[in-house]
């Protein structure tokens, strides 16, 4: 008898641990399904990256955007109706977004650098029987940033949404905190028809906000064929072509600084000021040479053509020629040089294009010292503090810059000056 009841005791126990945390084995069908299951989030030009809604869902998850920028959630309820974020507000680096409809959503973004935290607050609609996406507002690369309804709703063209506002005495010319009005929305974000309704009901074209910043500016930011028929609009509607702001920024600087050689064409043509300087001195032509890009060197182009100074000087003495030198850009540089830039003028504390090439290491930077050398720049000036273009490449360890400055001559005075030689940064 002992061993029978030793031998069944053996065997309830080993049942027993077999189906210990047998309901934790497996989850429920649904939830398989659901944590396997990766809604669409790439579609089209939208720029999120990839999020399973498992991520979408639980609280503190992470959805990898591709960009920064102003994003609105859309929730698709059962495949057949489509709600969108209808309020939302900024505080700091919060953004809260909330919607109302039959069922009630909350959701709390945090934005930071390239990275978008959702965490549900509340919720009375299971996660499983909803979808989620991010769409980039505008369905491009554009953002503004909004803080009413009015001017959110003009920033990404909601048409009848302006009209509804405006038929609730919402005035046209209404401004948030930053000064904003709906036909800026609209302007920033090439939002042509939106912005044509808002003029004819009396938006006022030259508006600034608490920044001097106006619509033809924001619109000048952008290349989207959106923002080049914005630009045209507003000129045609009597926008000041020379308007600054609280920077002396103009359309112009912003358009040049950006390549945008469509809109920079149409603001020359309506007589900008090409040789206008803002708050720091910088011109048009010298903004133009900090990016390398094609529209950048034809914006470069575009404004010598029309007479801008090739050698102008900023409040420290910098040239269009230093900026595009130390940004390694040899296309602005040649077409500068080409047009008459003095190789060797110097900055306020001395620096010359020479020296600011040499500070950067890139394939541009190489192109632009050869290019510098080969129109007469000396390869041994100095500035103030008797540094010369070969001091500067030793301390950025651009070896390549470093063996053609001294293929050229220079002399390897480094060693006092900077505690090493050339040959060995």
């Amino acid at each position: 008898m002992n061993f029978k009841l030793a031998i069944y005791l053996i065997a309830v126990l080993i049942f027993a641990f077999s189906t210990m945390g047998y309901a934790e084995e497996k989850p429920k069908h649904d939830e398989q399904e659901e944590m396997s299951e990766t809604p669409p989030i790439l579609l089209g030009d939208w720029e999120v990256k990839s999020a399973s809604k498992e991520a979408l869902f639980n609280p503190g998850a992470f959805l990898k955007l591709q960009n920064n920028g102003s994003y609105q959630l859309v929730v698709i309820y059962n495949n057949d109706k489509i709600t969108v974020f209808n309020k939302y507000s900024i505080s700091g680096d919060r953004v809260n977004f909330t919607i109302s409809d039959k069922e009630s959503f909350e959701y709390r973004f945090k934005i930071k650098k390239d990275t978008l935290m959702l965490q549900r607050i509340s919720t009375s609609i299971k996660p499983e029987k909803s979808k989620a996406t991010l769409v980039k507002m505008n369905g491009g690369t554009n953002s503004f940033k909004v803080k009413n309804k009015s001017n959110e709703a003009s920033a990404r063209g909601d048409l009848e949404a302006v009209k509804k506002f405006l038929k609730k005495n919402l005035s046209v010319n209404w401004k948030d905190k930053g000064g904003a009005t709906p036909l800026m929305g609209a302007a920033y974000t090439g939002q042509v028809e939106t912005a044509k309704f808002l003029i004819s009901k009396g938006a006022i074209v030259n508006a600034k906000d608490k920044d001097g910043m106006d619509s033809l500016m924001g619109a000048a930011l952008h290349s989207s064929e959106g923002n080049i028929e914005v630009v045209k609009l507003l000129l045609e509607k009597g926008a000041d072509v020379n308007a600054k702001d609280k920077n002396r920024w103009s359309a112009l600087m912003q358009a040049s600084r950006k390549g945008n050689t469509e809109v920079v064409k149409l603001l020359l043509a309506k007589g900008a000021m090409v040789n206008a300087k803002e708050k720091s001195g910088d011109t048009a032509l010298m903004l133009a040479g900090l990016n390398i890009s094609e529209g950048n060197v034809a914006v470069t182009k575009l404004l010598l053509e029309k007479g801008a100074d090739v050698n102008a000087k900023d409040n420290n003495g910098w040239s269009a020629l230093m900026f595009a030198s130390q940004a390694g850009n040899s296309e602005v540089v040649k077409l500068l040089l080409q047009k008459g830039a003095m190789v060797n003028a110097k900055e306020k504390a001395g620096g010359n294009a020479l020296m600011m090439a040499g500070l950067n290491i890139s394939e541009g930077n190489v192109e632009v010292v050869k290019l510098l050398l080969e129109n007469g720049a000396d390869v041994n000036a100095k500035d103030e503090k008797g540094f010369s273009a070969l001091t500067f490449a030793s301390q950025a360890g651009n070896s390549e810059v470093i063996k053609l400055l001294l293929s050229k001559g220079a002399i390897d005075n480094t060693k006092e000056k900077t505690g090493g030689n050339a040959s060995s940064p």
